[in-house]
């Protein structure tokens, strides 16, 4: 497990890897607000690290773990917040967070990445063949709630999410 803060100017992996985000426990608190109606938080798998409380909220997949973990995610190194709203490049995470905080996704880069450096990421590698099998196998097995597609969250919690992304994707 490491600190988004520690290893966002590190290479890791280009091998392809399942990715698990891992939220501070007043971050996850404060992005849930919207879903508090429909989020049963004694589901959602959690890690004490250091004495604080970390919530899984998110699993992707990389087909090249540095490419789309660091680059993608964590730096959005093509600067997707300014250019890529409108041709739908910004990382799905990038948009949940943005539409749970209730700011324009081309606005909040830099709020984004304020929440992503409290935040610890953790992944699995895999191989080609297996990564999209993998990544599907643990979102079913964890309550994600930022996650929508094979999300066992509630179906009214999915709905929001979508609701958010799109009125926030200014």
């Amino acid at each position: 497990m490491q600190q988004i803060k520690d290893i966002k100017n590190q290479k890791i992996t280009t091998n392809p890897i399942v990715y698990f985000w891992y939220f501070r426990d007043d971050i996850a608190n404060k992005l849930l607000i919207p879903l508090k109606e429909c989020i049963d938080f004694s589901k959602i798998t959690y890690k004490i690290i250091n004495n604080t409380k970390y919530y899984l909220l998110y699993i992707g997949k990389a087909k090249n773990g540095h490419q789309r973990l660091i680059e993608y995610h964590i730096l959005d190194k093509q600067n997707y917040h300014q250019k890529g709203i409108k041709n739908k490049r910004l990382s799905s995470l990038r948009q949940t967070i943005s539409a749970l905080l209730g700011i324009n996704m081309s606005t909040s880069k830099e709020k984004v990445d304020e929440i992503f450096d409290t935040c610890i990421v953790d992944w699995i590698e895999s191989d080609i063949e297996n990564v999209e099998q993998l990544e599907t196998s643990q979102i079913k097995n964890h309550y994600l709630p930022l996650n929508d597609l094979h999300s066992i969250t509630p179906k009214e919690c999915r709905q929001i999410l979508r609701k958010l992304k799109k009125e926030y994707k200014k």
